[in-house]
């Protein structure tokens, strides 16, 4: 009797530190990636969770770097997230923003759209009070000219950071020659939004493509060894014993594919500028013959969380990808 006893309670000691090792471990999120029953059986396994992210038409469809449609994003907000959640929020707001604030404090509308996005965290908090909002790609980088301008771009954008509850800085792996300059350059970028962040938590968007603006690499798998090596390095930038707290996973592939594939009546494909046709060539050299976008993601997709639960966790990754 005693020995069932003392076996029971091992059990459950060592369900309880498994279960705090699991909560204190990095986050890992998804955002966008397909959703599979394969895909979803590993967000079991690995304890990921997915994250909405809101595309600016729900809250500013033209554009215009103004918070014109709170009707729309309470339709939003109904639609797609219950009164008490209580997870993350990603709001995206690039066009009619992003250029004024990259431009700083000198352009003449950079202090209004600041205005503008305080003003949309502040709208959808009220909604969704229990949420922990933040911006897509803030702070954002400057690849090529880290400079005190690029510093005091962001600081001028400090209104936007005090009414976040998280930064989600973007580190996309843009180049494909230098991985020791890219753990620079973006280190530098996660360095920032520690110190900017301070207690709050910072999560990475990344992305296990080359950026597509790459005339070489664009659009292309990154290398499994660096993608895993590019995420963990990040993921170990230190500022006053803060480093992130976690990853979200991103990608558009599903509409990549329906969008470079899309022809006209005539035959002829509808999208025809370069970015384009190299997306129609990494399908063909990625997917199998005769094989569809459901379960090319389903390979796809379960291998880049294994590889970025390599990342941000050390569990290193056993499983092929395609």
């Amino acid at each position: 009797m005693r020995i069932r006893i003392v076996i029971q309670f091992v059990i459950v000691l060592m369900a309880f530190a498994w279960q705090t090792a699991r909560a204190e471990s990095p986050l890992l999120i998804l955002s966008n990636l397909s959703t599979t029953v394969e895909v979803e059986e590993q967000l079991d396994v690995w304890g990921a969770e997915r994250t909405p992210l809101v595309y600016s038409a729900a809250f500013d469809p033209l554009g215009t770097g103004t918070f014109a449609r709170p009707d729309l994003m309470e339709i939003w907000l109904d639609n797609h997230l219950l009164d008490d959640y209580d997870g993350f929020l990603v709001l995206d707001w690039e066009d009619g923003v992003m250029a004024h604030l990259m431009a700083g404090p000198g352009d003449a509308e950079s202090a209004r759209v600041v205005s503008e996005m305080v003003e949309l965290l502040e709208f959808v908090r009220g909604k969704r009070p229990d949420a922990k909002i933040g911006y897509y790609r803030m702070p954002w980088n400057e690849y090529w000219a880290q400079d005190d301008e690029w510093r005091e771009a962001v600081a001028a954008a400090s209104p936007v950071f005090e009414a976040s509850d998280v930064l989600f800085p973007s580190v996309y792996d843009h180049y494909g020659d230098n991985p020791d300059r890219d753990k620079e350059r973006y280190g530098a970028l996660v360095h920032m939004a520690l110190e900017i962040a301070d207690e709050r938590p910072v999560i990475l968007y990344t992305m296990h493509r080359y950026h597509s603006g790459d005339t070489k690499w664009g659009s292309r798998l990154i290398d499994p060894v660096e993608y895993v090596e590019h995420i963990a390095h990040l993921m170990h930038v230190d500022y006053n014993g803060h480093r992130p707290a976690g990853v979200v996973a991103w990608a558009e592939e599903l509409y990549w594919h329906q969008a470079s594939d899309s022809k006209k009546l005539s035959g002829e494909y509808v999208r025809t500028d370069p970015t384009w046709g190299r997306w129609r060539e990494v399908f063909a050299s990625e997917m199998a013959p005769g094989e569809s976008i459901h379960d090319y993601l389903t390979r796809l997709h379960p291998w880049i969380l294994c590889l970025l639960n390599e990342a941000v966790r050390g569990e290193p990754c056993h499983m092929e990808g395609p």
